[in-house]
């Protein structure tokens, strides 16, 4: 079990002003198919999402193409959305993808 997930809960619950300070704006579509398409979600570690001068990078594995498949989005700052998705795994299988941060842009794996 993740401890920081278990902690966090144990917060909200004790504290439930905390969480009634939280506003989300409308959701931002990243990535759209015609429907058959499974979007996982689950990245290694909960790695899924980094950060890094300005931009927000996203990955995720997805069977758009027929076969699991690592895509990776980016936003700007004071973009109104998400890049389209670019896909950054080769020809086999891809699962479980990570991002991070590294120098001027991210590493994913």
């Amino acid at each position: 079990m993740n401890l920081r997930i278990i902690a966090a809960c144990c917060v909200l619950l004790v504290s439930p002003f905390c969480a009634a300070a939280l506003e989300f704006s409308e959701p931002l579509t990243i990535a759209s198919s015609d429907g058959g398409v499974f979007y996982h979600l689950d990245s290694s570690g909960n790695r899924a999402m980094a950060s890094n001068r300005g931009t927000l990078a996203l990955v995720w594995e997805d069977n758009a193409n027929g076969r699991p498949t690592v895509r990776v989005a980016f936003r700007e700052r004071d973009a109104a959305g998400f890049t389209s998705p670019l896909a950054v795994s080769g020809p086999s299988a891809a699962y479980e993808p990570v991002i991070a941060a590294c120098g001027d842009g991210f590493l994913v794996g």
